[in-house]
């Protein structure tokens, strides 16, 4: 093909004929520039369905990572209803000054119980590197942004507020007026001392009402977590049918 033109150019050249030179200068010229411009769009072509592809995969990741973060949420959530039950059972034992009776050993047991949150960000990091603004969704991009940045530091401050709490006054209380030598029999060392312990009672009314407050909490961020799947699921459909 490039003999074919040389060969043309050559002849025009001989014969003098400039118009038709010019002319034919044209159309390669012009031959040139779209080639250029075809290469470049199928460049463009190959570059966005390898974008589609890389966003489908990371946003395929993600969707397994709040999967899983779903399951621990629902089940720590379980584990914390049954928590806050034995703790108001335990502070309606106090405030009615009831005796111990063996039914009580099960919240004795209970009622200290502290429950961990999580949620799996190693697909969000991902995503980070690759670059959150490349994602195409502006719903999905600000849904996920406030859960793996805003609602996780969240997190992260609940655990160590509980942590301080258990570490203050209200552990040294416990450790005093609780017999913890075997863990499946939790029980007060004098049950008529418990009862009557006023700073013991203040300490456990409020440290329900944070576990209250805390349960809250993760029950908003596992909603969110439950938005941001269907968003998720949703945007992966139709990134896959285009």
């Amino acid at each position: 093909m490039l003999n074919l033109f040389r060969r043309l150019r050559r002849k025009l050249i001989d014969e003098g004929n400039l118009r038709k030179y010019m002319l034919y200068a044209f159309g390669e010229i012009l031959l040139i520039v779209l080639g250029i411009l075809i290469a470049l769009q199928l460049n463009d072509w190959k570059e966005e369905a390898d974008q589609k592809t890389t966003e489908i995969k990371l946003l395929s990741e993600l969707y397994h990572d709040l999967e899983e973060s779903e399951r621990r949420f629902t089940s720590s959530l379980e584990i914390d209803r049954e928590v806050l039950a034995s703790k108001q059972v335990i502070i309606k034992v106090i405030d009615q000054n009831l005796p111990w009776h063996d039914s009580l050993q099960l919240h004795f047991n209970l009622f200290n119980f502290w429950e961990t949150y999580s949620i799996d960000a190693t697909a969000y990091k991902s995503i980070e590197n690759w670059g959150i603004n490349n994602l195409s969704n502006d719903t999905l991009r600000r849904q996920i942004v406030n859960i793996f940045q805003y609602e996780t530091h969240e997190l992260a401050e609940m655990e160590e507020n509980e942590r301080q709490v258990r570490l203050s006054s209200l552990n040294d209380i416990q450790s005093t007026t609780i017999d913890w030598n075997d863990i499946e029999k939790v029980h007060p060392v004098n049950h008529t001392a418990f009862l009557q312990n006023e700073e013991l009672s203040t300490r456990l009314k409020a440290f329900k009402t944070y576990t209250h407050l805390h349960m809250n909490a993760r029950h908003r961020i596992l909603e969110k977590i439950l938005q941001a799947k269907n968003t998720l699921k949703a945007e992966i459909m139709r990134l896959q049918s285009r």
